[in-house]
């Protein structure tokens, strides 16, 4: 049986290599807005999580970035052994991009993929609908995805 995506962390930081991902951003400048992988927690039996972050790095006082949907994908080989087993918007912290705005708050079966688990390889996204956007402002953290 195939361990997951922590049976271990060197995997893990594998995956940051792996990350494929795609913004639909209102300003968009190369450096300033960066999508991260953080959090990577485990192995606990073989299993574990991580988040998937959006930084804004501007100091204060610099640009904030207006996002109005977001997509990644993620992968590893086939052969690595680890296998996603899911994906979700239940931050604690940081929270959400889309906390109370994005799809998850307009449709109660909103899922952040619609790829089934588990799985090697997987897309996630969302869309903002109640604002034309969200800002994140210098120095903010935003919560993408919670992986499994």
């Amino acid at each position: 049986m195939p361990t997951h995506c922590t049976a271990s962390r060197w995997i893990c930081r594998i995956l940051l290599l792996a990350l494929w991902f795609a913004l639909t951003l209102g300003q968009a400048h190369a450096g300033s807005l960066v999508m991260s992988i953080d959090n990577v927690t485990g192995p606990s039996a073989g299993q574990g999580t991580f988040d998937v972050l959006l930084t804004n790095t501007n100091p204060a006082g610099g640009t904030s970035y207006d996002v109005a949907s977001f997509s990644f994908e993620l992968s590893v080989p086939a052969s690595s052994g680890v296998q996603f087993t899911g994906a979700s918007t239940a931050f604690v912290s940081p929270a959400y991009i889309f906390a109370g705005t994005g799809g998850a708050s307009i449709d109660p079966t909103f899922t952040l993929s619609l790829d089934s688990f588990p799985n090697t390889q997987f897309s996630g996204s969302d869309t903002e609908f109640t604002y034309p956007s969200i800002a994140v402002g210098p120095g903010a953290v935003s919560g993408l995805g919670l992986i499994s």
